[in-house]
């Protein structure tokens, strides 16, 4: 089998172009190689309808094999029988950039797509899918599932604070290392586990290592990008398509609602960090588990975009509701690169995001996140102790007082932390105010004593800076009863923080 595709797409319409193919039985392996200068997303699917290939031109290797062996087939793709009958090719234009409509070069886009059967394959021309394999074709009754993945494997038993990061990308989608480069530097920054959140795509599998990896997807468009955490199937949109939007807020809702449906988590990646910010302004607060409140660290413009992010988060709070804080290294380059005008590497797992969890497994780490037991931080280990009366909480607790004689309660908050090497400050922020602040510049603990009316809505966050005020730790909230929110979408959420800034 050889056949040749040449193509070009109008990238100023969402609607894929389509080309078909047959394949004939007795195959055991199916070579594409793709050769595009454009942003292009590929998708191959099999005579069952079945997504065989995801593919997004750019960094990754222009070589793609699918194999009925994992040990032969690449980074994206989803091993099995190579079953005969009409298979199809999507051909997408997925890019944020945006497009001159005054140039010819700019609107279309063109690609050659070479199919082959060959089975002499140079292993050394292929991105390896790697060992770990979360698909079992045989057992695939939709479009694309991860029913190989054990979400509950345990590799930990014990309840501890657990490291590791929200938002990574490899050479699968835009990312500069492989997944085995990304696992050697999550053991490097002493990760317990990741989340691999590639451009609209599902992992179908990865390289064993120390660490956990933790399925997700970054629904990546022109408007904003969020992350579903915990991902459990491919979700298509194809029929959603509609004028010169590929991702209509309608379509973001019906992504958002169905992720949470299987149980998984959506995390507005950094929301206000230009172009890249969040801009579906109908967004639904309740669709939301998480935002970004820091990522990349090193890029130019993230401490303001950060710093941006926490202001929003305490409207959120103050406003009841209980969507928490995570970070991410949103990493794309390789561990020796700087982005211009920074100082420091773009590294896995800087910001760490730590996660109290009674144990190491996929869904163990995904449940403690999405009950707020989390704290981010870079470079420091924070102990944290929370008690009121004789009970014990962590981060993301709802403070129970038993005691009905008493009008106010004492909480005491105690951070402890175990490697500090500069002179930081630790702000006590209670409904989104600063109410104590107390510089530590040596190891060691420090408590916080604070009386809340038990009658009213309250809450509270501990945040960690340097001298110079540059973001170092994070630590999501306790709270006292509840409060019904007013805000309900994006748009209410950021003309309050218009409101708040015009105040200041």
């Amino acid at each position: 089998m050889n056949k040749k595709i040449i193509g070009k797409i109008n990238m100023t319409k969402p609607v894929p172009f389509i080309h078909k193919f047959s394949v004939e039985g007795g195959l055991n392996a199916l070579q594409f190689n793709i050769d595009t200068e454009h942003e292009l997303m590929f998708l191959v699917w099999d005579s069952r309808g079945i997504l065989r290939v995801q593919h997004l031109s750019g960094v990754a290797n222009k070589t793609v094999v699918i194999s009925e062996k994992i040990e032969n087939s690449s980074i994206g793709t989803y091993p099995g029988k190579i079953v005969s009958g009409e298979w199809k090719i999507d051909v997408i234009y997925y890019s944020s950039k945006e497009m001159n409509e005054n140039s010819d070069d700019d609107l279309f886009g063109e690609y050659r797509i070479t199919i082959s059967d060959n089975t002499n394959l140079d292993s050394s021309k292929i991105l390896n899918l790697g060992e770990d394999l979360w698909v079992d074709y045989e057992l695939e009754d939709k479009i694309l599932t991860l029913n190989k993945y054990d979400w509950d494997k345990l590799i930990s038993d014990q309840k501890r604070w657990y490291k590791g990061d929200f938002h990574t990308h490899t050479k699968l989608s835009d990312g500069s290392m492989t997944n085995e480069m990304a696992m050697n530097q999550a053991k490097l920054m002493n990760l317990d586990f990741l989340v691999t959140t590639e451009h609209n795509i599902v992992s179908t599998g990865w390289k064993k290592g120390d660490t956990v990896v933790i399925p997700g997807m970054e629904v990546t468009t022109t408007k904003g990008h969020f992350n579903i955490l915990g991902i459990k199937e491919y979700i298509d949109v194809r029929d959603k398509f509609k004028g010169t939007e590929i991702f209509t807020q309608e379509t973001i809702d019906m992504i958002m609602e169905k992720s949470r449906d299987m149980n998984s988590l959506c995390s507005v990646n950094h929301c206000m960090m230009n172009p890249w910010h969040w801009q579906f302004k109908d967004t639904k607060l309740d669709n939301i588990n998480t935002i970004e409140i820091c990522c990349d660290p090193t890029y130019n413009t993230s401490s303001k975009s950060n710093d941006m992010a926490i202001k929003l988060f305490d409207i959120l709070w103050n406003d009841g509701h209980k969507i928490w804080g995570v970070g991410g290294s949103d990493s794309h380059l390789l561990p020796d690169e700087i982005y211009e005008n920074s100082k420091d590497p773009s590294l896995i797992g800087d910001p760490g995001t730590y996660v109290f969890a009674d144990g190491l497994s996929a869904n163990s780490i995904l449940n403690s996140v999405k009950n707020g037991r989390v704290y981010i931080s870079r470079g420091i280990n924070l102990d944290l102790k929370i008690t009121q009366d004789d009970s014990v909480y962590y981060p993301g607790s709802k403070i129970d007082c038993l005691n009905k004689e008493l009008n106010d309660i004492e909480i005491n908050y105690e951070v402890e932390i175990n490697n500090l090497n500069d002179k930081l400050n630790i702000l006590f922020i209670e409904n989104g105010k600063v109410v104590d602040k107390k510089e530590v510049n040596k190891p060691g603990k420090v408590l916080f004593k604070r009386l809340w009316d038990k009658s009213k809505y309250n809450w509270a966050r501990i945040e960690i800076r340097n001298d110079k005020g540059e973001f170092v730790s994070f630590v999501n909230p306790i709270y006292l009863n509840e409060k019904e929110s007013k805000l309900k979408t994006w748009i209410d959420l950021l003309n309050t923080l218009e409101e708040v800034n015009d105040e200041n």
